[in-house]
């Protein structure tokens, strides 16, 4: 037994986990990993290998096995607000203390009966564990008491750095039949949804910026796009908003294969779906330029930003947006750049600026890494977070 582990139990319940990717399942599978430094942990995950539904149907009964068959499990985990919502009749089933992580839609999302759960039986939960303090604020908001909720920001450890391989502009002509080797590169990473802001940005700040430029979108493309717009046409406007943003479908993808047929967009950019983690790595090394152009959407909301400290570590300027639990992750001028969310004009200027002195942009860039290595907050640490905060009595959280 290591020092400082417990001999109490948790028990880890998540639908979002590799091989399935994002940044909830990086977070369920870190905190799953590293947590069993600190104690012994039991997990039940969402394979993929089956509908969800059935998942989400047996998950309570699973539960109760699981307790049943180890009784030293004190605590039980739900990873993000849903799956909290299908463990709630666990607060009467058992006496263990059960705790949430949530991620900012998990807690703003609109519907009337959610946050009627959220405010009624959400808020029984022991802990509430918010991964940026914005979304901490949004659980208050929504009723939940201060005293349960507690933020412990996600983890962040970058991967060993590769060496830089020009291959990766060859690579681009022959499979894209595009030319980016005498063009800045900006690029942007995310599921093609609209809070991410990629069409907005296509729009509103490409056409302002000055020097020859290139824009590379890289996100995975909806696998039942089909479907899903079928679903658009047969449901309510108002159902199937609330549905897209809830399940993240990522129909700008759409919009943005129609925008990159425009002329005056043709050589200009690039949604390259979802690139191998090698190719990723390459584009980032290349790149002059990382953003984040997240806007406001009312219903939905991005929980922290981990792609920016990915793009920090690899000595990009990151420009992101300064709305919901982005400043969390992104720290203006320590780290990144902090921009109005929706501003054409105030994110033209400073690419501009940027994108004119490339030496300086560089030394920015460099900066902005070694703060990032400096204060990073790494997996290992989240999970101790978990854990302290699991070890505390009840009493000293109410």
């Amino acid at each position: 037994m290591l020092a400082g582990r417990s001999d109490s139990e948790v028990l880890v319940v998540t639908h979002k986990y590799p091989p399935s990717v994002g940044g909830m399942q990086k977070q369920s599978y870190e905190l799953i990993k590293n947590l069993q430094s600190y104690t012994i942990v039991h997990k039940i995950i969402f394979s993929g290998k089956y509908p969800k539904a059935l998942f989400f149907i047996s998950v309570v009964p699973w539960c109760l096995f699981k307790v049943w068959s180890n009784p030293r499990i004190a605590v039980i985990h739900a990873n993000d607000g849903l799956m909290a919502l299908f463990l709630t009749p666990l607060l009467w089933l058992t006496r263990k203390k059960m705790a949430a992580t949530v991620h900012g839609l998990d807690v703003i999302f609109k519907s009337t009966l959610y946050q009627l759960w959220l405010r009624k039986y959400l808020s029984k939960f022991t802990w509430i564990i918010a991964v940026s303090d914005e979304t901490r604020l949004e659980c208050i908001k929504a009723g939940i008491p201060s005293a349960r909720t507690h933020y412990i920001p996600n983890g962040f450890e970058p991967l060993p750095s590769p060496q830089k391989n020009e291959a990766i502009y060859s690579l681009f002509r022959d499979r894209c039949g595009v030319a980016i080797n005498n063009k800045s590169l900006i690029v942007s990473i995310g599921r093609p949804i609209k809070r991410k802001g990629f069409v907005w940005f296509i729009k509103n700040v490409l056409p302002q910026i000055q020097t020859p430029v290139f824009y590379v979108i890289v996100g995975p493309r909806e696998k039942n796009i089909k479907l899903i717009l079928w679903f658009s046409k047969v449901l309510p406007a108002s159902v199937f908003k609330k549905l897209a943003h809830l399940f993240g479908f990522g129909l700008e993808a759409l919009e943005l294969d129609k925008l990159m047929k425009e002329p005056v967009y043709r050589d200009k950019v690039l949604f390259t779906g979802k690139l191998p983690q090698a190719e990723l790595d390459q584009l980032l090394l290349h790149a002059d330029l990382f953003v984040m152009p997240n806007l406001h959407i009312d219903g939905d909301y991005e929980g922290f930003g981990l792609v920016a400290l990915e793009a920090a570590v690899s000595g990009l300027v990151c420009l992101a947006a300064r709305v919901d639990g982005i400043p969390s992750a992104v720290k203006d001028t320590f780290n990144g750049l902090l921009l109005p969310s929706g501003d054409g004009e105030a994110w033209s200027k400073p690419v501009n600026k940027l994108l004119a002195d490339k030496e300086e942009l560089k030394k920015l860039g460099q900066l902005f890494k070694n703060n990032t290595e400096k204060e990073m907050f790494t997996w290992d640490s989240m999970a101790q977070a978990y854990f302290e905060l699991f070890q505390k009595p009840v009493a000293d959280n109410l």
